[in-house]
């Protein structure tokens, strides 16, 4: 009995975290703005058509950082681009949300 009552209190953990886990989301446009704040703090703005989305770097950026050099070459060549990030709520020390880039297109 113990087994069963294991495994349906994991099956009921795991299903909750699967239910919080962030849904991916597409900011479209043209690169603004790139920040560097002490290597700690990197953020894009990106400028579509319903508005700007100021997306974060949450991984350290390093010299193989594909995703940086990707909106680098955007906003230095004005490209547009696609750039799917999570919400991970809000960041007090930032003032915003927290929108971590996990994916970088080039149109």
């Amino acid at each position: 009995m113990k087994r069963v009552g294991s495994f349906i209190l994991l099956s009921a953990f795991l299903s909750a975290a699967f239910v919080q886990a962030a849904d991916l989301k597409w900011a479209s446009g043209t690169v603004t703005q790139i920040l560097s704040q002490n290597g700690n703090y990197n953020v894009a703005m990106i400028k579509g058509s319903s508005g700007s989305t100021l997306v974060q770097f949450c991984e350290a950026i390093t010299t193989t950082s594909v995703q940086y050099d990707l909106l680098k070459t955007a906003f230095t060549h004005k490209m547009p681009v696609e750039v799917g990030y999570y919400d991970m709520g809000r960041d007090p020390q930032a003032g915003t949300e927290k929108l971590c880039i996990d994916r970088v297109s080039l149109e």
